[in-house]
């Protein structure tokens, strides 16, 4: 499927309801969310997301009990298919401080099996389960570790190995750094931007990138990207549909000239969780966990 297919999978999906980029559980997946419960068996064939490839980098990875993770650094419902640390191959030190609960809650977001509801903390009884958005799907996650502006070359890197994986679809990045300069427009050029741009041309991957929140939009690239998708988070409207714009979103380091950088919303707010050693967690939310919920649009 090449890309001008996948977007307009993209469309068709949006059309259902806003799709979220990285919040998935069965009540955002439901109705009042992003209503992709129905074709999980459309017409015989469903689209968990199985035959389809995507990747995840973040300064951490998910847990993985094929590398050797213990219990206290993976959730046996997320399982993905590959793990790395950098931009080179092989399995990773187990049980490292590369591997991060964050990793692990967006991983979760696109490709958990879990069905259970967790009530956690115990006193929350609400019915819902963190299932992913595409479970059959296969995931590749890793982490590259560096910080700051220092970090642009081995991010890069990082999306480079994990673009090449075979009949990779769609990379999430639920991360951002600083401008090179504090003063330097938004304007797609910095070499992060650059690069991200680059990859998702060369090598045909829907780029996807979270979206600014909190009080300071202190890392706004790559999200004033022009080939990939920058996603912002939606929050339940007094009817508890998913239809209203978050006022956790912040829109201060907004792309320069006549453009957004704000390509899609998705449910982003009071989204539940998988945790490590197989725990639940209702989390306010973030603009990584509406990313996860664009992934409905991957099918094999």
């Amino acid at each position: 499927m090449n890309r001008s297919n996948r977007l307009a999978w993209v469309a068709f999906i949006l059309v259902l309801n806003l799709i979220s980029v990285a919040l998935a559980d069965t009540y955002t997946i439901g109705p009042n969310g992003i209503n992709s419960t129905g074709l999980l068996d459309f017409d015989g064939m469903p689209l968990t997301g199985v035959g389809a490839v995507i990747g995840q980098v973040e300064q951490g990875r998910p847990g993985d009990a094929d590398v050797g993770d213990d219990a206290d650094h993976r959730n046996t419902t997320t399982n993905p298919a590959g793990v790395f640390i950098q931009d080179n191959p092989g399995n990773p030190t187990p049980n490292t401080a590369d591997v991060r609960e964050h990793a692990q809650e967006v991983a979760g977001v696109m490709i958990s099996t879990d069905t259970e509801d967790g009530d956690s903390p115990p006193e929350v009884d609400n019915d819902i389960a963190p299932t992913g958005v595409a479970p059959g799907a296969s995931l590749f996650s890793s982490a590259y570790v560096t910080l700051d502006t220092a970090g642009y070359d081995d991010a890069l890197l990082t999306m480079q190995f994990i673009a090449t994986r075979p009949n990779m679809r769609a990379i999430n990045n639920s991360w951002g750094k600083p401008k090179p300069n504090a003063n330097d427009p938004l304007n797609g050029n910095s070499q992060l931007t650059l690069g991200f741009d680059w990859i998702a041309s060369r090598y045909d991957v829907l780029q996807l990138v979270a979206g600014d929140q909190g009080d300071v939009a202190d890392q706004p690239v790559p999200k004033g990207n022009f080939n990939g998708m920058t996603i912002a988070r939606s929050e339940k409207a007094t009817d508890g549909v998913y239809r209203q714009v978050s006022d956790r979103n912040n829109y201060d380091a907004d792309a320069e000239g006549d453009r957004t950088s704000i390509d899609l919303l998705a449910p982003g707010d009071d989204i539940e969780l998988n945790l490590f050693n197989d725990a639940h967690r209702i989390t306010a939310g973030g603009t990584s966990y509406a990313r996860y919920n664009r992934k409905l649009w991957m099918r094999s």
